[in-house]
């Protein structure tokens, strides 16, 4: 299971959850929350700095639309060729 650390009224948020590819199992966890805030100290992007949502892989934590749709294609892509 992947997760993504969102905000209200984040509409990068909004579009990366609107474009998520099928099969991808992820779980949307408010960045406000105490699970978030845990989340964004354990990867080290609970600054000023951090952009929403930020995508968790469990190996890495990425930030910006762009980079995590790569990262979700990438995952998709490697999840086919498994099967």
């Amino acid at each position: 299971m992947y997760i993504l650390l969102i905000k209200d009224n984040c509409e990068r948020c909004d579009w990366v959850k609107k474009h998520i590819p099928d099969g991808l199992n992820i779980r949307f966890i408010d960045a406000k929350s105490v699970d978030g805030m845990s989340y964004l100290a354990y990867y080290e992007k609970y600054d000023e700095k951090t952009t929403f949502p930020v995508f968790i892989t469990g190996e890495e934590a990425i930030e910006g639309t762009i980079e995590i749709r790569k990262k979700m294609q990438e995952i998709k892509e490697n999840n086919k060729r498994m099967v």
